[in-house]
């Protein structure tokens, strides 16, 4: 389906434009989109992919959403699957190997059928080298978690390929503080104005990374902060295996709070 068609069905469609833009709506595509060099492959009925691409466009994100429509005939016989692994093929070579990982986003058909894409994966991560994920979204992908919760943990996977060892030693360097979470913030917010009122550190926001070596640089930081569910896994993922101590709060949180906090993790370093 070519974007051209996409944007051409949006004009006349005053409904569709609503469910873009409803608060309850917002979030997954975007989410997944936002840490540079990071592709995703979105697999779908043209009605799923047009909400897909919209909400990515009104970000400035679709330049990096590449999406494959698939008809009743595809679902059928399964060729969609074959088409899959064209699709990637074509994705990574024409980006020269710039992709660093491609999130492949399917709805609820794929699950209901019982697509099999772990082969597909395994050959396009051999020929290339690069991670690729698989995103299950709707209601009939399991809810043990949330689809944004899910989300992390591929992102913590795709962090486990790059990271590289963080050995140096951070007494030299100012710190650096992590901030995980979904929310883009401001910098009049609470939470920025009471860290950068602990001295002289770097701000480290995972929805503004700008580069992918400013995702691998979430290894390097002093301490995590966690404000909401979204940032929670990639946090025990930098706790486990990079010892980055981490805590959980609230963008309004009071100056207090992160004092105690920090003062927790600084004496829990001292022990070890």
């Amino acid at each position: 389906m070519s974007m051209d068609k996409l944007s051409n069905s949006h004009k006349s469609n005053d409904f569709f434009t609503k469910a873009v833009y409803k608060e309850s709506c917002m979030g997954i595509i975007n989410l997944a989109l936002s840490i540079p060099d990071i592709h995703v492959l979105a697999i779908g009925p043209e009605s799923c992919l047009r909400v897909l691409y919209f909400r990515a466009l009104r970000e400035g994100q679709n330049e990096r959403l590449h999406i494959q429509s698939m008809s009743q005939n595809d679902l059928a016989s399964s060729q969609h699957l074959e088409v899959t692994e064209k699709v990637l093929d074509k994705i990574i070579s024409i980006e020269n190997r710039k992709i660093k990982a491609v999130i492949v986003y399917i709805s609820c058909i794929d699950i209901l059928i019982g697509s099999d894409f772990d082969s597909i994966f395994k050959r396009i991560e051999e020929r290339y080298g690069i991670p690729v994920k698989l995103f299950k979204r709707g209601p009939l992908s399991k809810r043990r978690i949330t689809p944004k919760e899910r989300l992390s943990l591929i992102f913590s996977e795709i962090l486990d390929v790059y990271a590289e060892d963080s050995s140096y030693d951070k007494t030299k360097v100012s710190p650096i503080i992590n901030i995980l979470g979904e929310q883009k913030l401001i910098e009049q917010c609470q939470l920025k104005t009471v860290l950068k009122n602990k001295g002289d550190l770097k701000l480290q926001e995972f929805t503004e990374c700008e580069s992918f070596n400013d995702f691998k640089n979430l290894s390097k930081a002093t301490f995590s902060v966690v404000t909401d569910r979204f940032g929670v896994s990639i946090a025990e993922y930098l706790k486990e295996n990079f010892k980055i101590p981490y805590f959980v709060t609230s963008i309004e949180c009071s100056e207090e709070m992160v004092t105690m906090e920090i003062n927790k993790m600084n004496g829990r370093q001292g022990d070890r």
